[in-house]
């Protein structure tokens, strides 16, 4: 097919004619009819030519107008945002928005309600920002706004917090009301130009996801945190893939009479080139990432295998799953599926959340929570009395046990500020219908502390190291430790 310079070259060769052919018939009398002819065919060709390379060109514009137009949202694509930014003069921003859990809000209503919802947020994003602002698509569940005059990190903050708010509220879509949150990062434009800035500020919210807080503005330690977090979420997927991770349970003791109750399911990761790798070094860098949900249902599905593979004993078996993991909403089949398939009550399963369980999202993480506890799974506020959760939202959530911090408990023999925590601690959970454990006793004193505190159950080395199915179940076979 000839290029666009080849068409050129085309139609200058035939104007050209056009003009050489009247020359040559006035010098030529003889004949100057044929000389008249050529010129009429050379004029047809070039006025042919004109119009076929106008339509051409149109063409190639129309198209180009509709590459720079995202196809859903009708926003700008991420290049042509690129290309705006590096075009304007003057301070400016770019902040990077994140829907949380789209994918399987996607999958509960359909992908063309999902079309809608995207639709919507870029409709806000076109009524509520400035003229001199502009949205584009450049994701999935991404969104970007380039926010003019913006000078400095407080100022970034503050207008895509506000904007954060105005983006995201709930949405009626279909007849469906729905919770949309998001998560955003930001980054003053500089000198590199504006597909630095984009990067930049996708790093820094990233940095606000796996911090679990909704916002973070660009520092330069992201860029170092995000190749280290890299690293780690590709080590976490090859871990999965090659069945790394193992399940280790410690006994939960009741304190009153010495029996196990319970088993808390925990993580143990042998890598095959670095050997023993802590829990602290990678589940807070994956909990809030994609990573982290497919590491959280491996080891839910592994958790429980374990429980099954005990055998008829009648002991409960607790998992610890993230604020992020509560939040979503296919969690309740999920579990739902893995309990039948292996056999297991519901009631002997508890799911363990932080205090900070529902600072994102706080309707949806009811909701998740009160249909695990419909199926008749227990809800566990795992380390509780650290961080102060508000006592209206525990109120609001079915918890069925509170599990007291450990560095309150490992101190109370000689801290009578422990003390009084844990005190306090008792007096919420057996208020309120719930079971008091006390998590990190680690010797007799601290037993019998937590027992005088009142106490219902307690778990630590004191009692049990985390262990292997296969060496659980010969230490269950006692049936009774030394209280």
């Amino acid at each position: 097919m000839p290029t666009d310079a080849a068409r050129l070259r085309s139609l200058f060769s035939t104007g050209l004619f056009t003009l050489v052919f009247p020359l040559a018939g006035l010098l030529d009398p003889a004949h100057r009819g044929m000389w008249f002819g050529f010129t009429i065919l050379a004029l047809v060709g070039t006025v042919a030519s004109v119009g076929f390379l106008y339509r051409t060109t149109s063409n190639f514009r129309a198209v180009a107008e509709r590459a720079s137009e995202d196809a859903v949202t009708g926003l700008m694509t991420a290049d042509s945002l690129v290309r705006h930014v590096d075009e304007q003069v003057g301070p400016g921003a770019i902040a990077v928005f994140d829907i949380d859990s789209f994918d399987s809000l996607n999958r509960t209503i359909g992908h063309q309600k999902g079309d809608e919802v995207l639709r919507l947020v870029a409709q806000r994003m076109k009524d509520d920002t400035r003229g001199s602002d502009v949205a584009a698509r450049v994701g999935a569940d991404r969104f970007a706004l380039y926010m003019a005059g913006v000078k400095d990190r407080n100022t970034a903050a503050t207008v895509a917090s506000r904007l954060l708010e105005q983006f995201f509220e709930p949405a009626h879509i279909g007849g469906l009301e729905l919770d949309i949150s998001a998560s955003v990062g930001a980054a003053l434009s500089g000198a590199e130009g504006a597909a630095s800035t984009l990067k930049n500020a996708t790093l820094a919210l990233e940095a606000a996801k796996s911090g679990a807080t909704p916002l973070e503005v660009f520092r330069s330690e992201h860029e170092s945190h995000s190749v280290d977090s890299l690293a780690m979420i590709t080590q976490v997927q090859l871990g999965i893939e090659r069945e790394e991770f193992e399940v280790y349970l410690q006994p939960v003791v009741d304190v009153w009479n010495g029996r196990a109750i319970g088993v808390e399911a925990l993580v143990r990761w042998n890598h095959g080139e670095m050997g023993a790798v802590p829990p602290s070094l990678f589940l807070k860098q994956i909990e809030n990432l994609p990573v982290g949900r497919a590491f959280s249902r491996y080891m839910l599905e592994r958790s429980i295998q374990a429980l099954s593979a005990l055998g008829n004993r009648d002991i409960g078996l607790s998992v610890n799953l993230s604020a992020r993991d509560v939040e979503d909403l296919e969690l309740p089949l999920v579990v739902s599926g893995l309990l039948t398939e292996n056999g297991i009550s519901a009631r002997r399963l508890t799911v363990e959340v932080p205090e900070s369980v529902g600072s994102r999202r706080r309707e949806r993480t009811e909701q998740v929570l009160a249909q695990l506890r419909d199926l008749g799974c227990g809800i566990a506020i795992d380390d509780f009395g650290g961080s102060g959760v508000p006592i209206d939202f525990l109120a609001s959530l079915p918890v069925t046990e509170l599990k007291i911090a450990s560095s309150f408990v490992s101190a109370c023999v000689d801290d009578s500020t422990a003390r009084t925590v844990i005190r306090h601690c008792v007096g919420l959970a057996h208020g309120a219908g719930l079971r008091a454990t006390a998590k990190g006793v680690e010797r007799q004193a601290v037993l019998d502390a937590v027992t005088d505190l009142g106490c219902d159950a307690a778990q630590g080395f004191h009692f049990a190291h985390p262990m292997p199915v296969v060496i659980v179940a010969k230490w269950l076979e006692n049936d009774r430790v030394s209280v």
